[in-house]
């Protein structure tokens, strides 16, 4: 079975996050939100979310950054738009650069790109605190998928995480109880 976050687990992480800072709020956000890879969501750049001043409805991930060079397009939640706004003001408050080619999520102190391990550590603290237990940034998009799962097809899922394969996205078919009464209390 696949580790994911439970809904009261989602709220305190994100409530955690905020209180952390925007950048780490908008990172997890951002994660739950669209399933995102550590790579990928650490590869993005101001213009993947802003383009000639306004923001995007959608993230075109470049083959460049996505595991299998298969590019993809993930629409995004109106919601997630509005907080890319806040976090976009909040960079440009802390003078981090907004140059289309800049890099999305930067360190506080270097400015440099986050790494991989970077998030991994953000995530790790972030959990700890808020949920009592540590988790990794895979959680996040098992969490988008397996919600994603009950208010869609397959077809879609496995799209929006960029499987090639449909057997890898059935990881997150799980049958619970509670979806069996559902199924017969439905007919």
């Amino acid at each position: 079975m696949i580790e994911t976050l439970l809904p009261g687990e989602e709220a305190s992480l994100l409530a955690q996050a905020k209180d952390e800072g925007a950048r780490e709020y908008f990172m997890i956000l951002l994660a739950l939100n669209t399933g995102l890879r550590n790579n990928e969501l650490i590869s993005l750049n101001v213009r993947d979310f802003f383009d000639y001043g306004t923001p995007l409805k959608q993230l075109e991930l470049r083959k460049s950054t996505t595991k299998g060079h298969k590019p993809r397009t993930i629409p995004l939640h109106p919601m997630v738009i509005d907080e890319f706004c806040l976090f976009f003001n909040w960079k440009s408050r802390n003078e981090e650069s907004n140059d289309p080619d800049a890099p999305l999520f930067v360190s506080k102190f270097t400015k440099r790109r986050l790494s991989p391990r970077d998030f991994q550590r953000i995530v790790k603290t972030i959990s700890e605190k808020a949920i009592h237990r540590s988790i990794h940034p895979h959680v996040l998009r098992h969490t988008f998928a397996t919600k994603l799962l009950k208010k869609t097809n397959i077809r879609v899922v496995q799209e929006l995480l960029g499987h090639s394969r449909l057997s890898s996205t059935q990881i997150y078919t799980h049958v619970t109880t509670a979806d069996l009464v559902g199924a017969i209390e439905s007919l």
